[in-house]
């Protein structure tokens, strides 16, 4: 019985402590259980206010894609609170449309869960508010992953760039802005290039039968002495409107890169020569001394001729027109090392008005004068110089202008390149406005026979005086003033005689000197000289190819003009 009782009391001990260890792992996995809900809270916690406190805005969703949470930002941006957007699926609170087609965009939390890869949608976005406002957005969609693999949710992340596109806006339209002026400043230059090609043409014609009738005038050995002075006064201003006129032409090669250069071996001497007889007369009016001071042997150069003539007669006129009555000019020739190697200087120094010296570079801006009352005072459209500073920097050189200041004269200094080697290339005819001449007439004695000249010329003036001086150099001319009538004189008379010559202004009346050329040279053998106020380089590249022989600019001359045919006839 005893034996029975202490049995029974140690089971009994052996279930009491079975029953506090139960009640001890029990009350310690209670503790851990309350221990890691505590943890689950504080870390859900944390993320909720981390995902609150960030600036983009966060959804999440479960696999079924129903919203399990959202952030502030998210709800200021889509227009759903927390209590409303929980548990809904993505699509009724997130709608994206592409901002630019309208149509629905593909939700990146959706793909990202098809997927299980992020997912970017960075361009032209549009969220469609509950208010049914319009927010451009970035977003991306990532997918959830349980420790496992296991895809488990997803969450998206998206942003208001609002600011950003409206930037980009207002940058396109400026860049919108910006192409919309330059082609309008690229139209307002075609079309000023137009006019100055137009109003070249329009200057010159008119001043044809003037520098014709002069020239014929000159001729004349009846003329008193006095009067052919006077003639000769008239003669030399005609042609300094004509190369005014040239000097717009050569505004407009240099502004669009069309400045081209015929180089050549050029004798330095023979250029500064011809630019000084240019002069002469104006040198001898103004009473002013010119001084040559200049070692031999002067090199000969690689240079277009005429260009650098053009820039040295630019030069002494500049010292010409700025030096008092009485006064000195300069040239000083000289061979200089640098570091460039061999340069040649000419220098033109006068004892002028001087300039200031912080005016000194506004002299080679074109239309611009130290001082606007030098303008009103000397004249001229200040285009001289910056012709010439583009003229001496296109052959590698440079032109340079210095002064001691007010009333204390100026010196220009032009320095270009020595040749180097031997490999020179050979000289290009020109004439003074650096265009291709005429090739000079053969140095030989012939008579020339007298031509039947075809003269297509609508200006009246001009077509009366060719006509008549073309008449007393021996030949026959029919004249006409159009194409159409034209054509019916040379069917006539090509097939009832011959046409030896046609001689065409270009601006017709009903079409362009090109396009009868052409219509002749298709059906006839006939020489063409091509007259024009029109002397930029693709003018005188449309007379070549419409079958045009020569090419002269308005005004014509006519000892160019009467040794061009010389020339033409008896090649």
């Amino acid at each position: 019985m005893a034996a029975d009782d202490e049995e029974e009391r140690s089971l009994r001990s052996v279930a009491l402590q079975n029953a506090n260890a139960i009640l001890l792992a029990r009350q310690r996995a209670e503790r851990e259980l309350i221990e890691a809900k505590q943890k689950l809270q504080e870390q859900s916690e944390w993320f909720r206010v981390t995902l609150g406190s960030i600036g983009d805005a966060v959804i999440t969703v479960d696999t079924s894609s129903r919203i399990t949470f959202i952030n502030p930002v998210a709800e200021n941006l889509t227009g759903w609170t927390s209590a409303e957007a929980v548990g809904r699926p993505i699509g009724d609170v997130l709608q994206i449309v592409h901002e630019e087609t309208r149509q629905p965009a593909d939700n990146p939390i959706v793909r990202a869960l098809a997927t299980g890869t992020v997912v970017i949608l960075a361009n032209h976005t549009t969220l469609l508010r509950r208010d049914r406002t319009e927010i451009p957005i970035e977003d991306s969609a990532a997918p959830i992953k349980a420790a496992t693999g296991e895809i488990i949710g997803a969450v998206m992340v998206f942003h208001d760039v609002t600011d950003r596109r409206q930037k980009e806006v207002d940058l396109n339209r400026s860049y919108q802005a910006e192409q919309d002026a330059r082609g309008a400043a690229e139209q307002a230059n075609r079309a000023k290039d137009q006019f100055i090609a137009a109003l070249s043409h329009e200057l010159r014609t008119p001043l044809t039968p003037v520098l014709a009738i002069l020239s014929s005038l000159a001729q004349d050995g009846m003329i008193p002495a006095a009067l052919a002075e006077d003639l000769e006064t008239v003669r030399r201003n005609v042609e300094l409107e004509a190369r005014l006129i040239d000097d717009l032409l050569d505004l407009t090669r240099i502004a669009r890169g069309k400045l081209h250069l015929r180089k050549g071996h050029v004798s330095t001497g023979g250029v500064m020569e011809d630019a000084i007889k240019t002069c002469l007369l104006d040198l001898k009016a103004k009473r002013l001394t010119l001084h040559r001071q200049f070692a031999e042997p002067l090199p000969t150069l690689l240079v277009d001729g005429s260009r650098v003539t053009q820039i040295l007669w630019n030069l002494l006129k500049n010292a010409i027109k700025f030096t008092p009555p009485g006064g000195t000019i300069t040239i000083r020739f000289q061979v200089a090392e640098d570091p460039r190697g061999r340069q040649f200087q000419i220098e033109v120094s006068d004892t002028g008005i001087g300039i200031d010296p912080a005016n000194l570079e506004r002299v080679f801006q074109a239309f611009e004068q130290a001082d606007r009352s030098t303008a009103r005072q000397f004249g001229g459209l200040g285009l001289g110089l910056a012709i010439s500073k583009a003229i001496a920097e296109a052959h590698g050189g440079e032109l340079r202008a210095a002064s001691g200041g007010i009333g204390k004269g100026c010196t220009f200094t032009l320095t270009l390149p020595c040749p180097q080697g031997d490999d020179l290339e050979p000289p290009q005819p020109s004439d003074a406005r650096g265009l291709p001449a005429a090739p000079a007439p053969p140095s030989i004695n012939v008579t020339q026979r007298p031509l039947r000249i075809l003269l297509v010329e609508d200006h009246a003036d001009t077509a009366a005086i060719l006509s008549r001086l073309l008449g007393r150099m021996g030949h026959e001319v029919m004249h006409t003033g159009n194409i159409t009538s034209a054509l019916e004189i040379a069917d006539r008379e090509m097939h009832g005689g011959r046409i030896d010559l046609l001689i065409s202004d270009l601006g017709l009346p009903d079409g362009s000197g090109q396009d009868l050329m052409r219509a002749l040279s298709a059906k006839y053998e006939i020489k063409g000289i091509a007259l024009s106020g029109y002397g930029m380089e693709s003018d005188l590249e449309q007379s070549t190819a419409a079958g045009f022989a020569r090419h002269l600019i308005k005004p014509i001359d006519v000892s160019l003009l009467k040794a061009t045919i010389s020339e033409l006839m008896l090649g």
